[in-house]
């Protein structure tokens, strides 16, 4: 009978599958095969159903590309449905929990990944050269899965084999997706001769072999019954032990059936019984008294411990009281010690006198040095740009016909802002070619000093208008990372080195003259550079260390053999090492020499003078103190030398048997022939510590046959754990130290450095000291700021003080040898940086907030703040109303500047250099220049002709 029916789909199952699985989907409905075509749409892809009935029809799922939702259709005639169905990606195995198993199979293994319950049917198989064996698997959730290892007995070398673990989803094997496995031999066991009786609790051993083959504790399943588990404990070689459960014993004198299975092999073991309760209490009670008498011999040495800790707590207690008694005094010792430095030492008249601080002139670097310094600040050798004239002119001949063009490119100024701009935008172009770029464009641009500031102006500009862009107008010059910014130096340094020339480099002198002075007048470590005197709290001695001044006098031979010898008074410390008793007489014999011009003291041998005898002084020798894997470097101290001694120096010669330390000798030699050159800035009095931080002090002792280092020491002892009982006790001091004891020297040393701080900053801050590039270039920047309609007072004096204090007077203050021929000195330096920082609190608009926790190197010298800030602003307003200055006349001040200070600085040098740059961005700088105006044509052209130089 034929009747009108109207299909309807209730479900489909599954809803999701994976992209390779060719997963059997099944439609659940009414009335599903009725109708003459049936076809289901997924996607763009037709399926065929391959069976069909009025309630289920069944279809296999084409692979797919792509995850996602996708558009299930379902069109029986005219009628369609519509479902959507889920495609995720294939599963990703990441991790097995074994990589064994058993010839019978039954191991469970643990699969890790994702996606792994997006197939109907998952199947773990084991590969081998000669069999293939499956076994099915379970999907716990999207992460775990749990498969059974098959059985391989099969394969009739199956023990010898290594299988291949590989997945199917849905008859379609995972690629890439395998895993090797070993394959152990089957355990076997030993058969219980008797019933065993057990009890709830109770350790139960089973004997066999072959448990320790690479089998885990959860493979064995030993069950009494079917009821009770003995849990593994441990596994040896022939032996299980495992602990039967802890459950209510309802089977009390039933012989059950204990059972081992490992896999899919199970083997019967024999018969055990558990004990009655009547059997028992007695067991109880012997366990109770074991457990008592266990219990009372551990009471028993709880109190023989407890005793003998109170009696050690009582000695410790009687030590501590002594420390603290001995603590108490020394912090009385120090804190009258700091007072009375501060009252007594605080007049820089008695301290520093006029003659230690007096020169005949100014020791003023040459124009070249000093551009060299102020250009390559530790980049490269100085004397790699200096010019010697046979070198310039092979350098020229080399270059070609290249050099003019190319020098006429570099005044170019549409190419040279390209050029600029290019290598900049580059990623791959650091931090330190950039530096090197600017400097290297600053030796050229000298011979045009008007070009140099045309460029340098739009630079500035392009660089201040972006950064007004992106609302960081403040950030401005901040710090030295862009061509501009270097080039801004650079130009600063040619300006002001006519003003270094005058008073204001005079009262710097002599600010760095008596900050040497009040460091050398207390101790100072040689290896570490730790000064009693200082204004760096990181730098300062932190030990109380005894000593006295000696007057010494250095005898001098004179050159004539009619004048008489000369004796040059100078002063010393007991503790200072003999490498710094010959700087220091150095320094006193050739006192209004420059530093470059004065002999090296580590080619001298220091001789004392005595009625009877001579004395060589040496920093290491017999007299040498210490232990034989740490020696303490030779004092006056060391030597018991007396005031009013008579001390010459004398050249020392090499030898074999040279009178410098063991440990010392291949050292002293490199340092003197390469490392403590002039141009390096290394005198002999940082020679100990220069050898601590480029590799630290040691020599070779030999203690029970065995060769060790030995190292180094002057003033601070390494720590004492490093060193033996024996001298521990000796050096050091049992009380506890408080490093912060010590803060008061450094108002010693600022209240005598105060006056001679105040005339350096007061010259440098004085508007008739500026040259006439600051006011050019403060004029620029406030035209500037009108240009860009920026009324933020603050944003312009930002740009102001980033420009010259943070890019000139700070690298002045903190390196004054840039500009003049002297030594500066690690203890210096330090001085020197808090000096630094203190002139940049000067131009900082906001006052900072200050307390007990804000470093001390702020803390020293914040009551100055506020008056250096007023001088800096009377130098703003002064030079606000000072007549302005032309281009005209920052052009003719410029070039008197390097006409009146020939420098030697090679152009063909740094045009070298240059055309490495252009030859390496190359390609960069050609695309610039054709996104560029009508000349870029020209220039291109120009460019290629040069570039053909290194084809």
């Amino acid at each position: 009978m034929f009747r009108y029916v109207s299909p309807k789909i209730l479900s489909i199952q599954p809803q999701l599958c994976c992209l390779s699985c060719q997963t059997e989907i099944k439609i659940i409905g009414r009335y599903l095969n009725s109708g003459n075509v049936q076809l289901i749409k997924l996607g763009n892809d037709i399926i065929v159903p391959y069976n069909s009935t009025p309630d289920f029809v069944f279809a296999k799922m084409p692979l797919q590309i792509r995850t996602g939702r996708t558009k299930f259709t379902y069109t029986i005639d005219e009628f369609h449905d519509t479902f959507y169905f889920q495609f995720v990606s294939d599963p990703e195995i990441l991790k097995i929990s074994k990589d064994y198993s058993l010839p019978k199979g039954g191991i469970n293994i643990s699969i890790e990944g994702t996606g792994l319950n997006s197939s109907q049917k998952t199947l773990l198989i084991f590969s081998s050269a000669s069999c293939r064996h499956i076994s099915s698997c379970k999907a716990i959730s999207s992460f775990i899965m749990h498969c059974l290892t098959p059985d391989v007995t099969m394969c009739a070398s199956h023990l010898q084999e290594a299988f291949s673990a590989s997945f199917s989803l849905d008859a379609v094997e995972i690629p890439d997706q395998s895993f090797v496995i070993k394959m152990y031999p089957q355990p076997s066991f030993d058969k219980l001769s008797s019933v065993l009786q057990v009890w709830p609790g109770s350790e139960l051993i089973i004997r066999g072999s072959g448990f320790t083959n690479g089998l885990s504790k959860d493979d064995f399943v030993i069950m009494i019954g079917d009821k009770y588990r003995c849990v593994v404990a441990e596994i040896y070689e022939f032996k299980l032990l495992c602990l039967v459960e802890l459950l209510k014993i309802n089977d009390a004198d039933a012989v059950l059936l204990l059972s081992a299975t490992v896999g899919n092999v199970s083997t019967e073991l024999g018969t055990v019984s558990f004990m009655n309760e009547q059997e028992t209490p007695i067991l109880f009670f012997i366990i109770i008294g074991i457990v008592s008498t266990v219990i009372f011999m551990v009471l028993l040495a709880i109190v023989f411990v407890c005793r003998k800790r109170l009696e050690e707590k009582d000695k410790n207690v009687q030590n501590v009281l002594r420390q603290m008694q001995s603590f108490e005094m020394r912090v009385r010792k120090e804190c009258k010690k700091a007072f009375a430095e501060l009252q007594t030492e605080i007049d820089p008249t008695e301290v520093l006198h006029e003659g230690d601080l007096s020169f005949k002139y100014l020791p003023m670097q040459n124009f070249t040095r000093y551009l060299s310094y102020m250009f390559f600040p530790g980049s490269r050798e100085l004397e790699e740009f200096v010019r010697l004239p046979k070198c310039d002119m092979e350098l020229k001949t080399s270059l070609g016909h290249i050099y003019q063009p190319f020098i006429q490119m570099l005044f170019h100024k549409r190419f040279l802002i390209t050029f600029v701009r290019t290598l900049e935008n580059n990623p791959s172009f650091s931090v330190q070619e950039r530096i090197n770029l600017a400097s290297l464009l600053s030796i050229i641009l000298m011979t045009r000093m008007e070009y140099f500031t045309e460029i340098l102006k739009i630079l500035l500009y392009d660089l201040v208008k972006s950064s007004h862009a992106k609302n960081r107008s403040k950030m401005v010059l901040r710090r030295t990372e862009l061509v501009v910014e270097k080039l801004l130096a650079n130009w600063l340094a040619i300006g002001f080195y006519d003003t270094l020339n005058g008073e204001v480099g005079r009262r710097i002198y002599r600010l760095c003259l008596a900050i040497r002075k009040q460091i050398e007048n207390g101790p100072i470590d040689c290896i570490t550079h730790a000064s009693r005197f200082t204004l760096s709290e990181q730098n300062m001695l932190k030990e109380d260390i005894q000593y006295t001044q000696l007057s010494l006098k250095l005898l001098v031979t004179p050159r004539s053999l009619e004048a008489e010898p000369e004796l040059i008074p100078f002063n010393v410390l007991s503790v200072d090492s003999i490498s710094q008793v010959k700087s220091k007489a150095v320094a006193a014999w050739y006192k209004n020499d420059p530093f470059s011009q004065r002999p090296d003291p580590n080619d001298f041998e220091l001789e004392a003078s005595f009625k009877t005898h001579s004395l060589m002084l040496r920093d290491e020798d017999m007299y040498s103190g210490g232990t034989e894997n740490y020696r303490q470097i030779n004092s006056l101290a060391t030597y018991s030398i007396p005031s009013k001694t008579v001390v010459s120096l004398m050249f020392s010669t090499p030898s074999s048997d040279s009178p410098v330390p063991s440990c010392l000798k291949s050292t002293y030699s490199t340092i003197n022939t390469n490392q403590l050159k002039r141009s390096s800035q290394l005198s002999l009095s940082n020679m100990l510590s220069y050898i601590a931080e480029r590799e630290p002090l040691k020599r070779q002792t030999h203690m029970n046959g065995t060769t060790q280092p030995c190292k180094f020491y002057h003033l601070i002892p390494p720590d004492a754990q490093s060193f033996e009982d024996g001298f521990k006790t000796k050096s050091r001091n049992d009380s506890p130290r408080i490093q912060e004891l010590y803060l008061p020297r450094l108002l010693t040393t600022k209240s005598i450095l105060d006056k001679f701080v105040e005339d350096a900053f007061s010259v440098i801050l004085a508007s008739e000291n500026q040259p006439p590039v600051v006011k050019y270039l403060f004029d620029f920047f406030d035209s500037l700021a009108q240009e860009l309609g920026i009324d933020d007072r603050s944003v312009i004096d930002s740009w102001k003080t980033n420009s010259i204090p943070l890019r000139f007077w700070v690298n002045v203050i903190k390196n004054p040898n840039f500009f003049l021929d002297m030594e500066k000195t690690a203890s210096m330096d330090a001085c020197l940086t808090v000096l630094a920082q203190y002139f940049m609190e000067g131009f900082s608009s906001n006052r900072s907030t200050l307390s007990r926790e804000s470093p001390v190197s702020k803390l020293l010298y914040a009551k100055e703040v506020p008056g250096l800030q007023s001088k800096v602003k009377t130098m703003f307003e002064n030079l606000k109303y000072r007549p302005s200055v032309s281009d005209r006349d920052v052009k003719s001040f410029l070039n008197k500047v390097v006409v009146n200070n020939r420098h030697m600085l090679s152009e063909t040098k740094a045009l070298m250099e240059l055309l490495v740059y252009v030859k390496t961005y190359k390609d960069e700088i050609r695309k610039s220049l054709e996104w560029d105006s009508s000349e870029s044509g020209d220039l291109l052209c120009r460019l290629n002709n040069i570039l053909l130089y290194f084809s």
